[in-house]
């Protein structure tokens, strides 16, 4: 058992930041992530209760976390709870007050005392498509009040710019390779 532990690797890490108006759907598409089990450490979120009602105190950013089971684990009727069927965990983020733009740099930080966590981060916004006219005021800036492109734009280029210039470029590199490499998943690939 002692060698087990001592040969096992640490498990790989992501990060996934979503942000949007409150209500838009941020805890339901973390939920469903999460494969509709809170299988992670969840956090509640304040995109509601399940009742249709928000809750009276909003959380200003969320953090849970979500195990990554392997596929195959799952498949065979495995308990997904087992430690050994988890490939990676996915730290996920959740703000809903574009006010609070600030706290993005908690969630994503150019650099740890430990590792680099920018170039493992994704970031999501999520729209309310039950109301589609507030889609545009939400992602643009509008009448002066900024909207939330211009708000990540802003923070994440201020992460990026304290990276060093190697570190930099090859965040780049990798971004410009991974466009270039893109292959759109409904259609057929060439082998």
């Amino acid at each position: 058992m002692l060698r087990d532990c001592s040969v096992r690797s640490k498990l790989p890490t992501a990060n996934l930041l979503v942000v949007g108006d409150a209500e838009s759907g941020k805890t339901a598409l973390l939920s469903r992530l999460d494969d509709g089990k809170s299988g992670g450490s969840h956090v509640p979120s304040s995109d509601g209760d399940g009742d249709g009602h928000a809750h009276a105190v909003d959380t200003l950013l969320s953090y849970s976390t979500i195990n990554v089971i392997d596929p195959k684990a799952k498949e065979s009727g495995g308990d997904a709870s087992d430690v050994e069927d988890v490939m990676a965990k996915i730290g996920t983020w959740s703000l809903n007050d574009l006010n609070l733009k600030d706290l993005i740099n908690i969630a994503v930080k150019p650099h740890t005392l430990q590792k680099v966590t920018l170039p493992q981060t994704v970031v999501a916004i999520v729209v309310d498509l039950s109301r589609p006219w507030t889609i545009k005021s939400s992602l643009e800036q509008v009448g002066g009040n900024s909207g939330w492109l211009s708000a990540l734009e802003g923070e994440l280029l201020q992460q990026i710019n304290q990276l060093a210039p190697e570190m930099r470029n090859e965040l780049y590199s990798a971004i410009k390779q991974h466009l270039l490499a893109y292959e759109d998943p409904v259609r057929p690939h060439k082998v």
